[in-house]
């Protein structure tokens, strides 16, 4: 796929049909989230992670496959330094409101909704 996708051509090739034809071909984002999550929960020594850490993790994870995926790099670079300058400057904030992701398998309340992972979802579906 080179070095890039511009931005023409991403959105000449990312219309629903072309969308649903992928998802046909290979499981979309949020499921490959979804099956690496339920990886986490089987396998964890605690009994539950915050936000925060899946956040610290998955820029981590992003700047690793930015090697293998070169079209990643800028982007990885950008969002590892919101999330490293968040980290020194707001601290005090993040750590008095991280909220628990919970690796029980017993779903949190919140909003009367129940949700295990409380990462907010990247698509509107």
């Amino acid at each position: 796929m080179g070095e890039g996708i511009g931005e023409d051509e991403l959105r000449s090739r990312l219309t629903e049909t072309h969308i649903e034809q992928v998802d046909k071909m290979m499981p979309p984002p949020s499921e490959r989230a979804r099956i690496v999550w339920e990886a986490i929960q089987r396998h964890s020594q605690v009994s539950y992670i915050s936000n925060w850490d899946v956040v610290c993790f998955s820029v981590e994870t992003l700047g690793l496959m930015a090697a293998e995926f070169p079209w990643l790099q800028e982007a990885a670079k950008q969002v590892s330094m919101l999330v490293y300058k968040a980290h020194y400057l707001n601290h005090d904030k993040i750590r008095e409101h991280e909220t628990e992701v919970m690796r029980t398998g017993i779903p949190r309340v919140e909003d009367g909704k129940k949700s295990i992972m409380t990462i907010p979802k990247m698509t509107e579906k």
